[in-house]
C-alpha cells in the first residue's frame, strides 16, 4: 500500500478548497489548468498538499465532489496569487470547468506537523467548532481569523480515519468522506 507523508511547516497556513467538476471539462481542468497554475503556485511559496475524492458529504456547501488541501506561507501570500497577472489570464479557465467551488478556508499550523496518508483509507475531513476530544484526529488545525471565505464559518479543521460514530461526535460540523489521490 502506498503511502503519502504531508509535511507541515509552523507559522504556515493551509487552505481547504473544495469543488465539482462540470462534466465533460475534467480534461480542460487537469491537463489545462492545473498544469499551468501550480508552477504560478509554486513561485509564491504555495504548495498543493493533495487532492481528494468525496463521496458523501455533510454540509452547508452542500455535495461537493473533490477537494484539495494547499500550504501557504500565509494568507497575504494567496491575496498575491489572485493578484498575479498570469493567473488572472488561467482563472476564467478554471472557472468555466466548475459547477461549484468554495476556497479561501484557511487553517493556522502552529507547530510542524507531520500528515500519512495511505492509499485507498477512507478519511473525514471535517471542520467545526471546538471540542474537547481530539483522540481521533490524525490532523487538527485552528481557524485562520482573516479567512478569505467568510461565507463558511469554521473555528477547526480535523482530518481522521473514516468511522460512522464521527457523525455523533462532531456537533455542527461539516463532514467530507473521502479518499485523498495519489498519482499513477
Amino acid at each position: 500500500m502506498k503511502t503519502n507523508i504531508i509535511q507541515l511547516q509552523a507559522g504556515s497556513v493551509v487552505e481547504l478548497s473544495l469543488a465539482t467538476v462540470k462534466s465533460g471539462f475534467e480534461q480542460q481542468l487537469f491537463e489545462h489548468y492545473f498544469p499551468e497554475v501550480t508552477p504560478i503556485v509554486l513561485g509564491l511559496g504555495g504548495k498543493p498538499l493533495g487532492s481528494f475524492s468525496i463521496s458523501h458529504s455533510d454540509s452547508i456547501l452542500g455535495n461537493p465532489k473533490m477537494g484539495a488541501l494547499f500550504q501557504w506561507p500565509s494568507v497575504d501570500v494567496f491575496n498575491q496569487l489572485h493578484d498575479n497577472a498570469d493567473f488572472l489570464k488561467l482563472k476564467p479557465v478554471r472557472d468555466e470547468a466548475l459547477e461549484f467551488f468554495s476556497n479561501g478556508h484557511f487553517f493556522l499550523v502552529n507547530e510542524d506537523a507531520q500528515l500519512t496518508i495511505e492509499e485507498a483509507q477512507t478519511y473525514a475531513i471535517s471542520t467545526h467548532q471546538p471540542r474537547e476530544d481530539h483522540s481521533a484526529d490524525l490532523l487538527n488545525l485552528i481557524a485562520e481569523p482573516r479567512t478569505v471565505n467568510s461565507d463558511y464559518p469554521a473555528n477547526n479543521l480535523t482530518i481522521a480515519l473514516w468511522s460512522e460514530d464521527l457523525f455523533s461526535k462532531l456537533n455542527n460540523a461539516e463532514i467530507f468522506k473521502c479518499q485523498f489521490n495519489f498519482p499513477e
